[in-house]
């Protein structure tokens, strides 16, 4: 007569790199055990999860299966269709109990979460569609025959191990803007809408290549307009990019093929002026699309899609653009003259002898900031004049013999005669030097004539 023995689950939770065994000791019966694997820092859910929570849950189905081993057309036994295992006061329940046969395979294969609307037929889910809103979607996990989970004989202390996968792909959007617009605008993203791709198909539990999509028939549920939206956001936008879906919001799809921009993108975002904006081009609920471009998208992978945000191209805006500059030779250098210093008069006072006494007023004219010097002679021998005159500038008087004095720009300078009572015969003249800085000596003076 064949052993019945009952199948009791006692699912372990192999977390990150280490596990954590729970046996149920029976006195009557030997427990079957089950274990499950779904890869390191993996989540199990749309948002990050790392432990089996109260209430979570997956589907298993099983055969019998003789001694022959589990291929393709092997005749067998359906003794689990879809059976809900579900985590309860620390343990993993289910109801009916079920029972195996001693000396008999079986093999079994699973997928997590449960879902009581799936279709199953020779090892293929159908049925299987993804939610509308991002917070309702699952990260769908599936275990296909494996090493530990298939051509299992019942014998002491032997486990069944779910080795779990992602089925489904994983859609990222960040976003940021080009340049820093903070000084005239500031963008927030209200919401995330992924429109344009299949939302059901069948997923095969019963394949050998792990490498292999275990995915067919994808399609959009007629009638449904499918796209998945985010709940509402409220994001602002820098040049430092940012996730828009993140957490509850991540998008989980079939994995499919994506004609060129068949699937798109549609991000709504208010643009609202700031001080040096024009509150003309406010914008409350701008849809912004960004079509995707030709892809495979496979189970088990990330595709995280990056977009930046061109406000001058969103509001139409036409900023002010430098052409690059022309270059040319530049023209030969043309000498400029700057004017020179000069002394009015230019040429000596001419005075008869008897008329020599009194004031000789000299004008210097010299470019700002010129600097120059009046200097008198040494000795009053060749210019006899020099003995009878003083020189005044800048209210302070100079003897007409062996003085200097300076100044900078134009000026007046006086020159008094005085005391000169000589009768002379030939020619008598007074004399001073100015001396301006860089330029050639110009001479000012008194010429007495002899009387007639």
């Amino acid at each position: 007569m064949k052993k019945q023995l009952l199948i009791t689950l006692s699912l372990i939770a192999l977390l990150s790199s280490y596990s954590t065994e729970e046996e149920v000791d029976r006195p009557s019966f030997k427990a079957l055990s089950f274990e499950t694997f779904v890869g390191k820092g993996t989540p199990t859910r749309a948002v990050a999860k790392t432990d089996f929570a109260e209430g979570d849950d997956f589907g298993v189905i099983a055969y019998r299966h003789g001694t022959d081993p589990w291929t393709d057309g092997v005749a067998k036994e359906l003794f689990m269709d879809n059976v809900e295992v579900t985590r309860q006061g620390g343990e993993w329940v289910y109801s009916p109990a079920r029972y195996w046969e001693e000396g008999i395979n079986h093999t079994f294969l699973a997928y997590s979460p449960y879902n009581a609307g799936y279709l199953f037929s020779e090892g293929v889910l159908t049925g299987v569609a993804t939610a509308t809103e991002a917070s309702g979607q699952i990260d769908l996990l599936y275990s296909i025959p494996d090493t530990g989970s298939k051509n299992l004989v019942w014998e002491e202390k032997r486990k069944v191990m779910f080795n779990f996968r992602h089925a489904l792909s994983q859609i990222r959007i960040s976003a940021s803007t080009d340049r820093d617009y903070s000084g005239y605008y500031t963008v927030t993203v209200r919401g995330v809408k992924l429109t344009g791709i299949h939302n059901t198909g069948s997923l095969n539990l019963n394949t050998s290549d792990t490498g292999a999509s275990p995915w067919s028939a994808q399609t959009t549920i007629p009638g449904s307009g499918y796209a998945v939206v985010t709940g509402e956001l409220n994001i602002p936008l820098s040049t430092t990019e940012i996730l828009l879906n993140s957490d509850s919001e991540l998008f989980m799809q079939l994995p499919q093929e994506i004609p060129d921009g068949a699937a798109t993108f549609e991000i709504t975002c208010d643009i609202v002026a700031t001080e040096a904006g024009d509150a003309a081009n406010n914008i409350t609920g701008k849809v912004v699309s960004v079509k995707i471009p030709m892809i495979n998208w496979e189970h088990n992978y990330i595709y995280h899609y990056r977009v930046q945000m061109n406000l001058q191209q969103i509001l139409g805006l036409k900023p002010v653009e430098l052409e690059e500059p022309t270059v040319e030779l530049w023209e030969t250098e043309t000498e400029t003259q700057l004017p020179k210093t000069a002394i009015s008069p230019a040429k000596a006072y001419a005075k008869n002898a008897s008329e020599a006494n009194g004031s000789y007023l000299f004008t210097i004219s010299a470019p700002p900031g010129k600097k120059w010097t009046v200097r008198t002679p040494t000795l009053a021998t060749v210019y006899a004049l020099n003995a009878y005159m003083t020189l005044v500038y800048d209210g302070n008087t100079y003897p007409g013999v062996n003085s200097s004095f300076s100044g900078i720009g134009s000026g007046e300078v006086t020159v008094i005669v005085s005391g000169f009572n000589v009768a002379i015969t030939n020619v008598m003249i007074g004399l001073f030097t100015l001396i301006p800085e860089g330029e050639t000596s110009l001479g000012g003076g008194i010429r007495l004539l002899p009387d007639n």
